[in-house]
């Protein structure tokens, strides 16, 4: 009999230790095991996850825009002279200098452009037309997202970037010209488009 109650003493015993276990594991102070760990890694992934999302996936990332300015989406050239081939940027126009030269913003770099294969009159020279060349190239891609296009050359002798410039479906080279506020001028051997600018001017 005295050996059946110490069995169950001890089994008593036992279940009370096992019970303080428990206890001490469901402690919201006791260290976390394997399966808490996991757990906080998973939280932590969530929350990574959730700031990585909070950036917008269509955004172009080689567009820098100012606040409170959404970009107008480049598309694609619809003339057929245009040599994508050599690829495209696309950039935020920060200023406009004249009626074929711009400044863009691209990556956060402000770059001065040149517009490929025309010539509108000189602000400086006080040319005819110049104020209204610069006038109308502003209307055209002042404050806006464009698409930039090389075609031979990168820079001219200024070190400024050689682009045919567009913004959505409109040629801003072609525009100009048939607009009669730029002259056609072949720059060798940027021309592409020489003929289709050309044609502007019909």
């Amino acid at each position: 009999m005295r050996r059946n109650t110490d069995r169950f003493f001890i089994l008593i015993v036992l279940v009370l230790v096992a019970l303080c276990g428990l206890g001490l594991w469901l402690r919201p102070d006791a260290p976390p095991d394997a399966r808490e760990a996991a757990e906080t890694a998973n939280r932590q992934s969530t929350s990574e996850g959730t700031e990585a999302s909070s950036t917008p996936a269509s955004m172009d990332s080689s567009t820098t825009v100012p606040s409170g300015v959404t970009p107008t989406a480049a598309k694609l050239p619809v003339f057929d002279c245009i040599p994508m081939i050599n690829g495209y940027q696309t950039g935020f126009v920060t200023a406009i200098i004249d009626g074929d030269t711009i400044y863009v913003q691209i990556d956060g770099i402000e770059y001065s452009v040149r517009y490929i294969g025309i010539d509108a009159p000189e602000l400086d020279d006080r040319e005819p037309l110049a104020e209204e060349a610069k006038q109308l190239n502003a209307s055209l891609v002042d404050g806006k997202t464009v698409t930039l296009v090389r075609d031979v050359s990168n820079t001219d002798v200024y070190g400024r970037l050689l682009r045919y410039v567009l913004v959505e479906d409109v040629f801003v080279n072609y525009e100009l010209v048939s607009e009669g506020l730029a002259a056609v001028k072949a720059y060798y051997p940027d021309i592409s488009c020489h003929e289709t600018l050309l044609s502007a001017q019909d």
